[in-house]
């Protein structure tokens, strides 16, 4: 069982993990700018929903933490188009009448003790032309593959302190995400990793903060993964129901 006030504390404390957020966001809204959804569905919004920067008719959050739902309320303000669930996400019925065109599960489905539950709830929810955006940590990205090296993972699946520190069951390369996904009843349209951190967040941190690297070098680690595909520090699919015409 998570405990969600020790997770919701750990998260507002974290340096690096704001600029993490930041391409996290990147990669979704190109994903919206492909496929241009009118209703979107996102699972978890955390400290930052993604309504704040897309256009849409229609959205709908589901949030169980306390603080993160009170903010994203407060965002939301009186938009009569912004509809928010303070509890884990599950099947309903009204959220799928909705036909949401786009579902975002990111950063989330690692946290899960059983991730195909979640996955099964969100196949019942998709209508045939809704596209589910997934992504996780990358299990071999190249800091952990440098940390594997160095001896400070025996492998690259072992689980790191910020594994155990934020509550996390399950550290997947990007074969067994898309098995996870297949398995589930979906299609995969596109997938990949983006995002190279060569080091820990902390680390990480500690560079930005002292000026070492600026938004010119992220910006390139971002895009590194054009060239390395399969590095990055967190990985990604699309996919639709098997039996989509997408």
């Amino acid at each position: 069982m998570r405990n969600l006030r020790d997770y919701e504390d750990r998260y507002m404390e974290t340096g690096f993990e704001d600029i993490q957020v930041y391409y996290r966001r990147k990669k979704i809204l190109e994903t919206v700018e492909k496929y241009r959804p009118e209703c979107i569905l996102e699972i978890g919004c955390g400290m930052d929903p993604l309504f704040q920067y897309v256009d849409f008719s229609r959205y709908l959050f589901f949030e169980p933490a306390d603080a993160f739902f009170e903010n994203a309320t407060k965002l939301a303000g009186d938009d009569e188009r912004i509809s928010g669930y303070m509890e884990p996400f599950q099947y309903k019925a009204e959220a799928a009448e909705e036909k949401p065109g786009l579902i975002l599960c990111t950063s989330l489905l690692h946290e899960l003790e059983n991730p195909q539950a979640m996955l099964e709830d969100i196949h019942k929810t998709c209508s045939e032309d809704t596209v589910v955006h997934i992504n996780v940590p990358n299990a071999l990205s190249f800091h952990r593959t440098l940390g594997t090296v160095m001896g400070l993972l025996g492998d690259e699946k072992d689980f790191s302190k910020r594994n155990i520190d934020f509550q996390q069951h399950h550290v997947f390369d990007l074969s067994e995400l898309c098995s996870l996904v297949e398995s589930c009843g979906f299609r995969i349209l596109e997938k990949g990793s983006f995002f190279v951190k060569p080091f820990s967040h902390k680390q990480m941190f500690e560079l930005v903060r002292q000026n070492i690297i600026d938004r010119t070098v992220l910006d390139g680690l971002y895009h590194l993964t054009d060239r390395y595909p399969d590095i990055g520090a967190e990985i990604y699919v699309n996919c639709v129901k098997e039996n989509s015409h997408e």
